[in-house]
């Protein structure tokens, strides 16, 4: 006999397996139950048939009452009478008895005897099955444990109840409600059924729905598209008793509603006797709101019963016409910017001051140009995300009532407006609407814009198709692209002689990009035409000097790597990346952080700037900076040590898809799983004590002490080592008239940020934490209506992100949440968990405050 020591908390472990195996045990002899006449009499019978009936199912809903009839074997007939009384929803009473009516001589009982017996059941879908048997009259009689399917039968309107049990296909039931009437044995169940149903039951009377309302950001009840507000029910509870586990579910009429979040209503909730409380759901629009109203139907059950609510909230839809109206290529706005695109043959040119000017006098949408163009660096203008942002803001209202009105260039804009957040972060990826509307009625810039949206999934065939459509209408911008296809073999067959040639329609345009991409290929060599790296610098050089940045770059590591016989000259890589950075390449930046964190002939290492350039190209989105900053902050060799900020950067690398997410919780878990076999001991006996040398428990089953034992052992692992907490919140910056802070939390944070009364900010909540070895992994969200007992606010899901004002009420922050201030004071975030001293992993946040 072995000996093991386990903590006396591991008894509660015990007392779970245990009863679990000894639930599963009974559940297998109520099941193995004898069924009575098992041999069946009905072969004797002329009316015999096969009682799996393919009848349909009867619609009958109640069937409480007496039904009574014949069953037939092989070997016995007898009278069978159930009498039941509903207790439930979809469960009854009920008590049936036997009377044999004749039998065979291998039969030992005498005709007449009857037996009785009490029972529960559920009655689902047509199928009457019973559960907890009880024999009254003699303890000793197989019970007899019914699968029984309601049907109707063909010949008439009336329901009968067959043997559905496909185990003893011979064995017949014919069974009719004869009254409705109950046993007199049943008449107190029933007064006791009816009393419990009543205390269970839900009404207009006992759980009052007082309110549903929605609040948007603009303060009225008003759906209105791209928008957040709150969805809140106010729910009275008026039945003297607690109502816990009320399903709310939440639907709309409209199959396309333009609603993201409403579904945060679906689950469980609870409500204290007589009482009130409010449930609210943050919801978000997109731009495919409905027109006139939105219809939504609110479901409340509650032990199966049900209340349902209907509202219908107005809406403000986007589009108020579906037609779209093309501008005149001629316009000197569309002038200006065809130096960019080639439309009407005209060659590449700077469109800054054509457009400048046109902005200068007062053309709208030619500030909303120039801001695209500032954005991404293109058409001679310096990258500058910041000053397009707010030349973009200043101007959008005009360019989006355009664009609801279905102009063309104004729903071409509005695509790079969402780009840039104009319509808020949630928007980005939601303006890819404007632009297939836009190209799809022929607008020849949407067209090559369109087709490059289908690179970046990866959709190359549709993108050549576009590509070439573009460059036929006009967008001689096209090929350059259309070359590179052809020479990455993307959509059609690898071909550098098609490739060339279309580089050179773009040459000729006097795109520089297509002359960088000759420039590669004459570097690397094709076919048999051997490398040529003095032709492809000049090819590249000739590209800068149209500030083509990324020649820039492609001209700096060719002199950084010193390779295909061009002589290393970190100086000289060093003037072709600052070229590239000066003009706002984040690239460009990255490159020279790293060049200046290398020690050679004529440079000296220099870790301010390396840190400086790294952290302006994270800034502008270099997911590749984001992980190198963050690696700069955890270790603090280059600059301060700083983990928040270093949790931060890494997090964003991992949203740009260029790192993969902490797995910290994700781990926790399965090293629980691993534990779990490493300690699971199967050996046949067992005495188990605590840390006093107390018995505590025994076993001599070699399964259940395997079970046993590796659970003690997991627990004692996971439970044995905590994590550091980690909690804070910093400020990164601003971006797009908003201040941006970063933080984590494992537990709770008073932050530093100070809130006003009716401000709203945006909080994102990143990341997977393991909660214990039972309650498993959760997001943000929580884990939902489980484990009530471990909440802190009870009407929060645990382990769930909550935000509040100090001295306010806790709010649900989840993955995504617009927070409004309900008075002025400093933010605190927090995890909804009385014992997160157990979790690992941990929450990485990204909270937007809007500077004005």
């Amino acid at each position: 006999m072995k000996c093991k020591f386990l903590p006396l908390t591991g008894l509660t472990v015990v007392a779970f397996l245990l009863t679990g195996c000894l639930e599963a045990q009974i559940g297998k002899a109520i099941v193995g139950g004898v069924i009575l006449g098992g041999a069946a009499l009905s072969a004797s019978k002329a009316h015999h048939k096969d009682q799996l009936s393919t009848a349909p199912t009867s619609d009958l809903q109640d069937i409480s009452g007496t039904w009574e009839g014949k069953v037939f074997d092989p070997n016995s007939s007898w009278y069978y009478q159930i009498s039941l009384t509903k207790a439930g929803p979809a469960t009854y009473s009920g008590l049936d008895s036997f009377v044999l009516e004749e039998k065979k001589p291998n039969i030992p009982w005498q005709v007449g005897y009857s037996v009785k017996q009490t029972f529960t059941a559920t009655f689902n879908n047509g199928i009457l099955t019973y559960s907890n048997v009880k024999n009254v009259n003699l303890p000793n009689f197989p019970q007899v444990v019914e699968n029984l399917r309601l049907i109707r039968e063909k010949s008439r309107d009336s329901s009968e109840f067959v043997n559905n049990n496909p185990a003893i296909v011979q064995r017949e039931v014919h069974l009719k409600r004869t009254t409705m009437a109950l046993a007199p044995a049943l008449v107190k169940q029933e007064e006791t059924n009816k009393a419990v149903i009543a205390a269970n039951t839900i009404t207009d009377s006992t759980l009052e729905v007082e309110s549903i309302t929605y609040n948007s950001s603009r303060n009225n009840s008003v759906l209105r598209y791209n928008d957040h507000g709150q969805m809140t029910i106010k729910l009275r509870n008026h039945a003297g008793k607690d109502l816990t586990g009320i399903q709310i579910n939440a639907t709309t009429t409209e199959e396309t509603n333009g609603l993201i979040g409403y579904d945060k209503f679906n689950g469980n909730v609870n409500l204290a006797k007589n009482s009130e409380n409010s449930f609210n759901a943050p919801i978000t629009t997109n731009f495919s709101v409905p027109r006139d109203s939105v219809h939504f139907t609110l479901v409340f059950k509650y032990n199966g019963f049900t209340v349902q609510r209907q509202l219908a909230l107005p809406t403000e839809s986007y589009y108020k016409t579906a037609a779209v109206t093309l501008p005149a290529y001629t316009s000197p706005r569309l002038q200006a910017v065809s130096g960019y695109y080639g439309i009407g043959n005209k060659p590449f040119s700077d469109v800054s001051k054509p457009l400048d000017a046109l902005a200068a006098g007062g053309d709208k949408m030619a500030h909303m140009w120039k801001a695209v163009f500032l954005s991404m660096g293109y058409g001679g203008y310096k990258i500058d995300e910041d000053q397009g942002y707010a030349l973009a803001k200043s101007c959008i209202s005009f360019v989006e009532e355009k664009a609801r009105v279905g102009d063309g260039e104004a729903l071409l804009l509005m695509f790079y407006a969402c780009q840039m957040g104009l319509e808020g972060e949630d928007a980005k990826g939601l303006g890819g609407n404007f632009l297939e509307k836009s190209a799809f009625a022929g607008f020849s810039p949407a067209v090559y814009d369109y087709a490059l949206l289908f690179t970046q999934h990866r959709d190359y065939a549709s993108a050549f198709k576009y590509l070439l459509k573009s460059y036929e209408s006009g967008v001689k911008k096209a090929a350059e692209v259309i070359g590179y296809m052809y020479e990455k073999g993307l959509s059609v067959t690898n071909d550098n002689d098609s490739a060339i040639a279309w580089y050179r329609r773009g040459i000729a345009f006097g795109d520089p990009d297509a002359t960088l991409w000759l420039a590669k290929l004459v570097a690397k060599g094709h076919d048999n035409t051997p490398p040529d790296i003095n032709k492809a610098l000049a090819l590249a050089t000739e590209a800068a000097a149209k500030n083509c940045t990324d020649a820039m770059i492609f001209n700096g590591e060719n002199y950084y790597d010193g390779k295909q016989g061009v002589a290393r000259s970190i100086p000289t890589a060093i003037k072709w990346f600052r070229a590239a950075a000066d003009l706002g390449d984040r690239q460009a930046m990255l490159a020279l952080g790293e060049t200046y964190l290398t020690e050679g002939p004529g440079v000296v290492k220099d870790e301010r700037s390396a840190l400086f350039w790294i952290k302006r190209a994270a800034e502008l989105g270099s997911p590749k900076a984001m992980v190198v900053l963050a690696r700069f902050y955890n270790e603090g060799t280059v600059g301060e040590k700083n983990i928040i900020m270093g949790r931060y950067w890494y997090n964003q690398a991992v949203l740009n898809g260029f790192a993969r997410p902490d797995a910290t919780g994700l781990n926790a878990q399965a090293e629980t799983f691993m534990n779990f076999w490493k300690y699971a001991d199967f050996s046949p006996s067992y005495i188990y004590v605590n840390e006093y040398g107390q018995k505590v428990a025994d076993g001599d089953d070699g399964l259940m002490n395997g079970l046993v034992s590796g659970m003690f052992g997991a627990m004692a692992n996971y439970y044995g080592h905590q994590q550091e907490l980690i909690n804070g919140l910093e400020f990164v910056g601003k971006k797009n008239g908003y201040k941006i802070y970063g933080g984590t939390v494992s537990s709770s944070l008073m932050s530093t940020l100070q809130l006003h009364q009716g401000q709203i900010i945006n909080i994102k909540a990143y990341g997977i934490i393991s909660t214990g070895m039972m309650s498993g992994p959760a997001n943000a969200d929580g884990l939902g209506p489980n484990w009530p007992e471990y909440r802190i606010i009870k009407d929060i899901p645990c382990s769930a992100v909550m935000g509040a004002v100090k001295d306010t009420k806790w709010q649900f922050i989840g993955q995504h949440a617009f927070y409004t201030a309900p008075k002025d004071g400093p933010l605190m975030l927090a995890l909804n968990a009385i014992d997160y001293r157990n979790y690992k992993g941990y929450f990485d946040l990204v909270i937007q405050v809007p500077e004005n």
